[in-house]
């Protein structure tokens, strides 16, 4: 983690970024140009992330610290997903019915 004055962010825009990143990009139901673009946009959300500064430079428990740490992780985590997933082959989102079988209300209550 870089701390460069004239460019500093905190870990909460960085940590926003990469989640709404891969909701947009990287969920159940993918496309492969989908993908593609989380990749995109998840390697410039790492650039991003060398930018973070914590202001709060006390030695007691630091939160923004524990923080910063936590959103480089999942950044690693994130990138390791985008980069390594594949695109769903059926991508629609199975429904309850699909997915179990049509049941009746009165098999419930017996």
């Amino acid at each position: 983690m870089q701390s460069t004055i004239a460019r500093a962010a905190p870990a909460l825009p960085t940590r926003l970024a990469m989640q709404r990143t891969m909701q947009d990009h990287a969920g159940f139901s993918r496309f492969g140009d989908m993908l593609k673009q989380g990749v995109t946009k998840i390697l410039e959300v790492e650039k991003a992330a060398r930018q973070m500064e914590i202001k709060d430079k006390s030695k007691v428990w630091n939160t923004a610290r524990i923080e910063a740490l936590e959103t480089e992780n999942l950044i690693e985590v994130a990138k390791a997903t985008t980069i390594s997933a594949k695109p769903a082959r059926n991508p629609v989102v199975p429904t309850s019915e699909m997915m179990h079988g049509y049941r009746q209300v009165s098999e419930w209550s017996e």
